[in-house]
């Protein structure tokens, strides 16, 4: 037995000289593609104090911790382990907030900060009264709930109601603007499993309902798209969780008009295909819908019938949305107000003055604190 004991001792002792040197001398990994986040790197004394001039010496022990903890070898594995010991074993609901339930990983955030969400109310206000305000086209809130809305349905996760943020709308958004929820034309399926973001295959019946509410008369659901596939995919909850889960598979739709539409960036100057192939591959998959998060961009579509023109303020969830409504516009603005000051493009939205306006954005993003931080 006192054996036993020595050699587990010996081993458990070679195991932590060996981990902190194979952390040195195994080459440093930049970014975490799991978990969607930069590593830290090693710095010498002289290069942390120059980068950080009131630093301590206990600050820089504290920054080769965070070094040693990020490069540490087997680092997803172990984390994963961590993960299902808390959930399986230790029988805890979470995980750093983080929890399965129906197929579908979440992140926890049961509190309504009504304050944020005016906040952002008050900015869309601005903007509306500022450059649309007695316009000739339709003006529309769509809301989307949180993916936490459906997933925590009859189960013991509690999670913001959708009807806070509608009834926050209805009594300080401009009167002029229609506002309408899309909880009801939603469910659990029209989200990815690992991901907070919608997926694009579902979302025909959505952009009915937005055009419907816009007044338009084409519908998506009568065209013909080609669904296609770009394999799977791991969403940004997958790695932030740890908790293994079967990826989901990447679809999107396409249609003539998507295809030869093309985006124009007024700030890079540069033109590009509505689907990024190049993204496809970058450390969020998701950035493939128009190239992911963009102050502003132009849509042209030479194909559309008639001449309507559309401005959409979005946050992430339009990336994948905006490209089914390109058959029903000639041009479509995309704005996203937390890169870009209303007034640093006033040129640009007051080309679009008789345009239909669409403020499409997430209970998600009404309810971060900040969310807007130019604006």
């Amino acid at each position: 037995m006192k054996h036993r004991s020595k050699t587990i001792a010996i081993i458990f002792a070679i195991l932590l000289a060996i981990v902190p040197v194979a952390s040195f001398i195994m080459p440093d990994m930049a970014t975490s593609t799991v978990e969607r986040r930069p590593l830290a790197q090693w710095m010498s004394l002289g290069e942390f104090q120059k980068e950080n001039v009131s630093s301590r010496l206990s600050d820089y022990f504290a920054s080769i911790e965070d070094y040693l903890l990020d490069q540490f070898p087997l680092r997803d594995k172990i984390r994963s382990i961590s993960a299902l010991s808390r959930r399986y074993l230790l029988l805890q609901l979470d995980h750093n907030q983080y929890f399965k339930v129906k197929g579908h990983l979440g992140k926890l955030d049961f509190n309504y900060r009504e304050k944020a969400a005016i906040n952002a109310i008050n900015l869309f206000n601005r903007v509306y009264t500022d450059h649309f305000s007695g316009g000739k086209g339709k003006h529309l809130f769509a809301l989307i709930p949180d993916k936490n809305h459906y997933m925590t349905r009859d189960s013991v996760y509690p999670a913001v109601e959708t009807e806070l943020f509608m009834k926050t709308l209805r009594e300080h958004m401009n009167l002029s603007v229609d506002k309408v929820s899309l909880d009801k034309e939603l469910s659990l399926d029209f989200y990815y499993r690992t991901d907070p973001h919608w997926n694009q295959q579902h979302l025909r019946p959505i952009a009915d309902a937005l055009l419907s509410n816009l007044n338009h008369r084409i519908r998506v659901s009568d065209l013909p798209f080609e669904k296609l596939s770009l394999g799977t995919f791991l969403g940004t909850y997958a790695g932030q969780a740890a908790l293994p889960i079967k990826p989901d598979e990447f679809i999107y739709l396409n249609h003539p008009s998507i295809e030869r539409a093309r985006v124009y960036d007024p700030i890079k100057k540069d033109e590009s295909s509505v689907y990024r192939f190049d993204k496809r591959d970058s450390i969020d998959p998701y950035d493939f819908f128009l190239g992911g998060a963009r102050p502003i961009f132009l849509i042209r579509n030479g194909q559309a019938e008639g001449e309507r023109k559309l401005v959409v303020f979005r946050d992430s969830f339009g990336s994948s949305l905006v490209p089914l409504l390109i058959p029903a516009y000639g041009e479509i603005l995309v704005v996203d107000l937390r890169y870009v000051r209303a007034e640093a493009i006033k040129d640009e939205l007051h080309s679009f003055f008789d345009a239909d306006v669409l403020f499409l954005y997430s209970t998600t993003v009404l309810n971060a604190p900040g969310a807007f931080p130019i604006s």
